[in-house]
């Protein structure tokens, strides 16, 4: 993610940004973001100027290639919200349960979480697991790409990994069922990542078409980064 993108919602430099504290996030998770991931995160974080609280883009959606740092971006993003925000709900899903582990799994061991029992708590039974920081009580839970698997009204944020992997309808069902857990949220967001699948991949690749719109209409809620 050092190239320029292909597609780019463009920064606003009269709204604030919380860009620069996805940056700090990532250099305590130990790393440091790319250009193009600090491009993305300056934009996706931009503040709403006519509602308090809110991101100026509800919905990210972000399309790079493989091994391009998706994931870690959306780790920082996560961290941060958790451990920035009074009793925020985070859920993150991948294209299967087993993924959406995986990857909790991965922000648990860049957290040290599990040695740090003054910080954080960490629940592992299967279908209960989350990651809470105790001074926020602030919790990352992962979730099986099912609507019956979302849990909680009150989702502040909600990251999607490899949509590549859902059809039409697995995608939109999924995006039904998380859409009311956000409605009466100021400060929701979702997050949906992804490198380009097949012709199967109906779902990402028709949000990559409202995206590459999207870039040109300043009224959009939509950010969008395709590189």
């Amino acid at each position: 993610m050092s190239a320029a993108p292909k597609y780019a919602t463009r920064r606003n430099p009269a709204n604030p940004t919380f860009g620069a504290r996805i940056a700090a996030v990532a250099a305590y998770l130990g790393g440091s973001l790319m250009p193009g991931q600090r491009q993305g995160a300056d934009v996706a974080l931009e503040l709403d100027p006519d509602t308090p609280g809110a991101w100026r883009y509800p919905v990210g959606v972000v399309t790079v290639p493989r091994q391009a740092g998706k994931s870690f971006l959306l780790r920082a993003v996560m961290v941060d919200r958790m451990m920035a925000y009074n009793r925020h709900e985070i859920l993150m899903t991948a294209q299967t349960g087993k993924d959406a582990r995986k990857r909790w799994k991965q922000v648990n061991t860049a957290l040290n979480a599990e040695k740090k029992p003054g910080y954080f708590k960490v629940y592992a039974s299967q279908g209960s697991e989350r990651t809470e920081y105790l001074k926020r009580g602030s919790f990352i839970s992962p979730f099986a790409p099912t609507p019956k698997s979302i849990h909680g009204d009150s989702l502040h944020l909600v990251t999607v990994d490899e949509a590549w992997s859902f059809d039409a309808e697995a995608g939109l069902a999924l995006e039904t069922a998380i859409n009311p857990t956000q409605l009466t949220i100021t400060d929701s967001q979702l997050w949906i990542v992804s490198t380009k699948g097949t012709d199967k991949s109906a779902y990402f690749n028709e949000l990559i078409r409202q995206g590459r719109k999207s870039v040109d209409d300043p009224h959009s809620r939509m950010c969008f980064f395709e590189w």
